[in-house]
């Protein structure tokens, strides 16, 4: 489960849900699959972009990494927009192409400063934690 929020469009979104499945504590889970979501973002500010573009220089892979770039360029609107927070809520939300990685690549391509920027993509993450836990068991009071 660990291992589940480490993957991109996965993250925690689907960790926290997983490790319900299999039997861990709301609390558990959702303390596991921060863990596990934050834990590579770090290495992923520094490596994540330098990579893309690499691979962006090889023709079949162009296609990929042409949409990962231009989703994340406008991504990176709302955050040259709001700053900090922008990154924040662009981490916080739930929703398919938003979510830690996604907060790496737009805080590298914007050239961001690596403190301000993980402590935006921490406590996005964190809110995003929060959200999928409560909707988690709104869905399933029993828990």
């Amino acid at each position: 489960m660990l291992l589940t929020a480490t993957l991109p469009v996965i993250e925690l979104r689907g960790a926290i849900p997983l490790g319900l499945s299999l039997g861990l504590s709301l609390g558990e889970s959702v303390v596991l699959s921060l863990a596990g979501n934050l834990a590579p973002i770090p290495l992923a500010f520094k490596l994540l972009q330098p990579i893309i573009l690499r691979l962006h220089r090889i023709p079949p892979l162009r296609r990929m990494t042409g949409w990962l770039l231009r989703r994340s360029s406008a991504r990176a609107e709302a955050v040259k927009r709001y700053g900090w927070m922008g990154l924040v809520l662009l981490v916080a939300v739930p929703l398919p192409s938003t979510g830690a990685w996604t907060g790496v690549l737009v805080a590298s391509l914007l050239r961001l400063r690596f403190w301000p920027a993980m402590s935006a993509l921490a406590l996005g993450t964190a809110l995003a934690a929060f959200i999928v836990a409560l909707l988690t068991w709104l869905g399933h009071p029993a828990i």
